[in-house]
């Protein structure tokens, strides 16, 4: 069954994550909540999501798990949203022949700078996840970027202007199929086409423990089941769990 996907553009506003979640309950199941202009956009770790008016994708996407045809999700698979969304973004970039690659757990970069950056924020019932809401920023247009020494985009890669609106039906589209096909199965062919793809992997390079602030430096060998990354360091295997673990680039 085809999963309609309704696609709703504002002139502005504070951020398309807090538009979707002030009408959690009124929009439709697969609405994207889109903005040309995004005054107060939000980022993973309470950053903030910079980005000129008019140049980039920013967009938040409503899922609504165990009705109109989208497979329920348990709790404990939450990280299959991540996994699904980064690949459907590398899948989407390399149709414009731009290598990406995944830096843990769902940022997009590109020679390492980042094009890319996700916020995913779950609604849970009875052991599952009701509702997802995913809100990306993709940089298309946008060349000078004043306040983010380590960002790129699309145009700075390839030289080509890229239609805003036409970016957005082609991405969701890959994003809705992308997660509903990770639904099936036991998720480890999804787990394995993202480990191929992860940043740094097989790499001895620089990490932070942000829990006790020191420096380490280790070999991301891959990710646990439930979405930690598993690192080798001097003191032997070591797993982190989002917002754990910081890269020293």
């Amino acid at each position: 069954m085809e999963n309609k996907i309704h696609i709703i553009w504002h002139k502005s506003l504070d951020s398309t994550q807090n538009e979707v979640q002030r009408h959690l309950d009124d929009l439709d199941n697969l609405s994207v909540i889109a903005a040309r202009d995004q005054t107060a956009g939000r980022g993973q770790r309470g950053n903030s999501w910079l980005t000129e008016p008019g140049r980039n994708l920013t967009a938040s996407l409503l899922i609504r798990f165990g009705t109109d045809g989208i497979p329920a999700l348990p709790a404990k698979a939450y990280f299959r949203l991540n996994m699904a969304f980064s690949l459907a973004l590398q899948a989407y970039l390399s149709s414009l022949c731009i290598p990406a690659v995944i830096k843990w757990p769902n940022d997009i970069y590109v020679k390492g700078k980042k094009i890319c950056g996700v916020l995913i924020e779950n609604v849970l019932s009875e052991g599952k996840i009701a509702s997802s809401v995913i809100g990306f920023g993709l940089n298309l247009n946008q060349t000078d970027f004043p306040a983010l020494a380590n960002a790129t985009s699309v145009k700075c890669l390839t030289g080509l202007e890229t239609d805003v609106d036409e970016a957005l039906e082609i991405l969701s589209g890959l994003i809705v199929r992308e997660i509903v096909d990770s639904l099936e199965g036991d998720g480890t062919g999804l787990l394995s086409r993202y480990e191929e793809n992860l940043f740094g992997k097989g790499e001895k390079r620089n990490y932070r423990d942000l829990l006790h602030g020191e420096e380490f430096e280790g070999i991301l060998t891959g990710i646990a089941p439930d979405g930690r990354a598993v690192l080798h360091t001097g003191s032997g295997e070591r797993l982190f769990a989002f917002k754990e673990l910081g890269y020293i680039l």
